[in-house]
């Protein structure tokens, strides 16, 4: 969990310096491409989980015990800064 916590920080600042963010800035992206999981998650942020209500960092590092896998992912305030946002989504 370690590397994957290093991972989210080393991808934060990059964001911070590429953005030219300042303290509570948040980036804006173009476009986010999302998917959205069968349990109803996107963007690696479960509704059970509250680590998806984070308000202060840009981005999480994201344990998924079910799986035994870890990720990062851009936090809900990111997200929703975003200019637009597709969700691609497969109907089975």
């Amino acid at each position: 969990m370690e590397d994957v916590k290093s991972s989210a920080q080393a991808y934060q600042d990059i964001l911070i310096n590429f953005f030219s963010l300042k303290l509570g800035e948040l980036p804006v992206f173009d476009l986010i491409l999302l998917g959205m999981g069968e349990d109803g998650h996107t963007a690696s942020l479960f509704p059970e989980d509250l680590k998806s209500m984070e308000t202060q960092k840009l981005v999480l590092p994201i344990h998924l015990e079910k799986l035994n896998h870890d990720r990062i992912t851009l936090t809900l305030p990111v997200l929703n800064q975003s200019r637009n946002i597709i969700f691609l989504i497969k109907l089975q």
